[in-house]
């Protein structure tokens, strides 16, 4: 989507987030002073160490996890809990064991009370759209690993939300099964010729999948999360994953994030240099 056709649609402004712990219910700071706007139509993904507070910050966009401090809105509404317009996809597919694919994918739609024949329309062409209407009537235990995260980004979908949420969704999966759906996130995504409607907030522990899906990279420091790193990432789409990876620009991208989560080898390594040049 063109730079001219976006308008804000999440704010965070010196936010703070957190849980308490223990019997003492001390209160462990997991995000700290974030201020960040995302764009309708943007895909943004979340990358830092582990216990970063990026799942934390899903969760609060979730509305699951409240508020400690600041503020965070969506269309100018401060968040208060779960509501219809975000969906968020976990890394396991959280399926019902007893329904098929088709009725899994309805379920959001049916807690919403908007399962009705328009949309049951519409859920048939999403999982035609995901590479599964040959298996609608399926039950989960029929289907790879692979195959039921597909359902998984079928059912968020269906509910037609403004945001979407990942919670490193391809993480569980072997390495070629992880890289044919980043390729099908990636074509759907791109699928309107008019750009996405929908704003994607993708939490990884993958560079490189954070370069090929992405606008933009938010790099968050060690615990408590603060934002070290914006990184635009400014490759035009639609975008051609086999093309797109092997593009040198690809590749700068990659090093950038990574110098933005590891400063202190970047700067061994110019410590390194200084000396070996000072040595010559």
């Amino acid at each position: 989507m063109s730079e001219s056709k976006r308008t804000p649609l999440l704010q965070a402004r010196n936010l703070r987030l957190g849980h308490r712990t223990g019997r003492s219910r001390e209160f462990v700071v997991a995000i700290d002073s974030i201020d960040l706007t995302i764009d309708t139509g943007e895909f943004i993904s979340v990358v830092g160490p582990s216990g970063c507070g990026k799942t934390t910050f899903l969760e609060a966009v979730a509305g699951l996890v409240p508020v400690a401090s600041g503020d965070l809105l969506v269309n100018g509404t401060p968040i208060k809990g779960p509501a219809r317009n975000r969906a968020i996809v976990f890394q396991s597919a959280s399926l019902f064991p007893w329904r098929t694919v088709e009725q899994n994918v309805w379920f959001g739609l049916e807690v919403q009370g908007r399962l009705n024949d328009e949309t049951r329309q519409r859920t048939q062409q999403i999982l035609h759209t995901v590479g599964l209407e040959k298996y609608m009537k399926a039950r989960p235990d029929e289907l790879s690993g692979g195959m039921r995260q597909r359902v998984n980004l079928a059912r968020a979908l269906a509910v037609s939300p403004d945001v979407l949420l990942f919670d490193e969704p391809f993480g569980a999966l072997d390495a070629m099964t992880r890289e044919s759906l980043q390729d099908e996130l990636l074509r759907i995504w791109q699928s309107d010729p008019d750009g996405p409607k929908t704003t994607a907030i993708f939490i990884t522990h993958d560079v490189t999948e954070s370069v090929l899906l992405s606008d933009r990279v938010i790099v968050l420091s060690r615990n408590p999360g603060r934002i070290v790193a914006d990184i635009a990432i400014t490759a035009p789409r639609p975008r051609i994953s086999s093309q797109w990876r092997l593009d040198p620009k690809f590749t700068e991208y990659c090093s950038e994030i990574l110098h933005a989560l590891h400063p202190e080898q970047k700067a061994a390594g110019r410590s390194m240099t200084a000396a070996t040049e000072s040595s010559v």
